[in-house]
This record gives C-alpha cells, structure tokens and sequence, in this order.
C-alpha cells in the first residue's frame, strides 16, 4: 500500500465542506449587513452551524 496522504474522496469531501462553510461564512456576513435585527442574525448563525455539524456527523459516519 503506498504511502498516499489523502485519496480522492477524502479531498472532495474535504473541499466540498470547505467550499460550504466559506459559503456560510458570506451567507452570515450578508445577513449581519442587511439585517437591522441581532435576533435574525443570530437564528440564521445557529441555523448554518447545526446544518454544519449535522453535515459534518453524516460525513463522519458514511466515512
């Protein structure tokens, strides 16, 4: 077996998480702009985050 830092697929699903959190990072930066209300702010912050982990664990657990 060669000495391989990362297959294939461990690359793609690190990138894809990656590409999807830099999407959430300017979803919040965009809403913390627009919105007048820190409530709003702070529901679609705890929204992005459960949906990160959430995301996260199934990678975890098909991995």
């Amino acid at each position: 077996m060669p000495n391989v830092p990362f297959t294939g697929r461990e690359l793609l699903t690190v990138g894809s998480f990656g590409l999807f959190l830099w999407a959430s990072l300017m979803y919040v930066s965009v809403a913390i702009e627009v919105s007048a209300s820190p409530v709003v702010t702070l529901i679609l912050t705890m929204h992005i985050v459960t949906s990160v982990l959430v995301w996260g664990d199934e990678a975890a657990d098909t991995a």
